[in-house]
């Protein structure tokens, strides 16, 4: 999600410490600061008083229909507020799952038909858009956590009405000199992309309304972050056959390399300056680098050293950050890159080690393709005619694949396996 990026003043997000940097007269809202969370804010001490606080706000939404007027911005302030990103994981959860139980959705909906009857962006309707600008920020923000809610736009005409947004925009491009519009435009993509990342289904509803056309038209944007955000986005959706459309400038991969580097400086793995997490950021450029161009720009941009760094973290960082360097070593020049990186493959080694199955398996996989050059020799001995096989599986479902490999050397294919830590190749 990338709506919490910078416009005036600094402020502080919900006491984390992470700043962000906002410029121009449109700013957003101020985040709640740490001194009024003591006393003179008591709402926002406990769960149980922030969620009654938002099934009343939400409630008092539903139940009048002019909420693209003045008197209502502040309702909108507050959910949008409370849905931006804080270090209290435990709050946001609580906070998210209240706008879904509560169907914040059904008053987006509704002031989303409003706007449509009215000129959003036309001085005289400033109210109307500074409650939009919230009320879409709120959808931006939560539909990063959850897939219920992700269900909701794909399966709601929002998705349709988002995809011809952005084509009329793109055809447009002197919106990106308009504050109003450039922020509107991010939060589109902001949403498409958390949706198409969250909901399967939501990838084929995009296709289907010519998505990957008009993110591609999206990716000749003069703006660094609309193509980040359009790039990623589309590399959700294409499908094998369209691998090409992906492919990327050195300068826009490397852009989305330096908002990984910007989230991992941060103690939460967050960049407040371009609203990405390290997670989304490393699962994107995942997805990029099944564009075999885009695997040596990754490596050239220097991905790997974040890489590293990453697997000394959580476990989602981990997970993606060793999945990226398995996807990135089918490139022969990024193997000898990642050899060479210090405590790289000292990192995977360690992983290889760890109770999680899945984070242990993908460890394995990583090296197992960093260092193939050296089982040359088994490779020989496979003969150039005959189909071979590599099964890549959980290790808890080791008896069942044993038997698939079996089944499949008798009908005179060689099967490679791993099998406790070591390739096993079935001849």
């Amino acid at each position: 999600m990338d709506n919490k990026k910078a416009e005036s003043s600094k402020v502080v997000l919900h006491g984390t410490g992470n700043t962000d940097t906002r410029q121009g007269s449109d700013s957003p809202p101020p985040p709640i600061r740490k001194e009024q969370m003591n006393g003179k804010f008591p709402e926002v001490v406990t769960e149980v008083s922030v969620r009654i606080k938002i099934k009343e706000t939400i409630q008092r939404l539903k139940e009048n229909n002019n909420i693209h007027l003045a008197e209502y911005y502040e309702d909108f302030r507050y959910l949008w507020q409370m849905s931006r990103y804080a270090s209290n994981d435990s709050l946001r959860k609580m906070v998210i799952a209240t706008y879904v139980s509560e169907d914040f959705f059904s008053v987006f909906m509704k002031l989303w038909k409003i706007q449509e009857k009215l000129d959003t962006f036309d001085a005289k309707y400033i109210s109307l858009w500074k409650n939009l600008r919230s009320a879409v920020s709120v959808i931006w923000n939560c539909c990063d956590s959850s897939a219920i809610l992700c269900q909701q736009i794909s399966e709601s005409p929002l998705l349709a009405k988002f995809a011809a947004l952005l084509d009329s925009f793109s055809k447009c491009p002197d919106f990106i000199d308009n504050e109003k519009k450039l922020y509107f435009v991010k939060s589109l993509l902001g949403i498409l992309h958390n949706t198409v990342s969250k909901y399967e289904d939501a990838k084929f509803c995009l296709r289907n309304h010519n998505g990957v056309q008009i993110l591609q038209n999206c990716l000749i944007l003069d703006h660094p972050m609309l193509k980040a955000k359009s790039l990623i986005t589309l590399s959700y959706i294409v499908d094998e056959q369209e691998n090409e459309v992906i492919n990327a400038t050195a300068g826009t991969i490397c852009f989305i390399i330096n908002v990984l580097r910007d989230s991992l400086a941060s103690a939460t793995n967050f960049s407040s300056k371009f609203g990405m997490g390290a997670v989304e950021v490393t699962e994107g450029l995942n997805n990029i680098a099944f564009n075999d161009s885009n695997k040596v720009k990754i490596v050239q941009g220097g991905a790997i050293p974040l890489l590293v760094k990453m697997m000394s973290n959580n476990r989602n960082c981990q997970y993606y950050a060793v999945m990226l360097l398995w996807t990135l070593a089918f490139n022969q020049a990024n193997r000898k890159a990642i050899i060479c990186e210090p405590g790289c493959e000292e990192g995977l080694n360690n992983l290889v080690n760890c109770k999680d199955k899945t984070l242990s398996h993908a460890a394995r996989g990583a090296l197992w393709e960093i260092n193939s050059n050296e089982e040359q020799n088994i490779y020989k001995e496979v003969e150039a005619d005959c189909p071979h096989i590599m099964i890549s599986y959980q290790w808890d479902v080791q008896p069942i694949m044993l038997k698939v490999k079996e089944r499949l050397k008798q009908s005179g294919f060689k099967v490679w396996m791993d099998v406790e830590h070591m390739i096993f190749v079935a001849k």
